[in-house]
């Protein structure tokens, strides 16, 4: 029992970049979904920083990675449409999540 809780504690650890400085010890905890997830994660919160980028391709590159993740990012997009305080982050965001 414990091992099984101490190993969810490494997952969640992990999964919320609080500590990285133990990988193997980390990694031990991940399956391969939640390394995935982890992934895709933190790649649609560098998209959602890159929106308001100063240079334009970085805004559509993240526009277009943001688009090909699909639902996987619409509670994501959703949450960063609510707090987007510029105009062309709205309008991007607002875009995405068109039907």
């Amino acid at each position: 029992m414990f091992e099984r809780e101490a190993r969810s504690r490494n997952r969640d650890i992990w999964l919320s970049g609080e500590d990285l400085k133990n990988p193997s010890r980390v990694a031990e905890a991940l399956t391969a979904d939640d390394l995935a997830r982890a992934v895709r994660q933190r790649g649609i919160a560098k998209a959602l920083a890159d929106l308001s980028n100063d240079d334009l391709q970085i805004r559509d590159a993240a526009t277009q990675s943001l688009k090909e993740a699909g639902a996987k990012a619409r509670g994501s997009l959703r949450k960063a449409l609510a707090q987007a305080t510029d105009a062309e982050t709205r309008s991007r965001l607002e875009a995405i999540l068109k039907p």
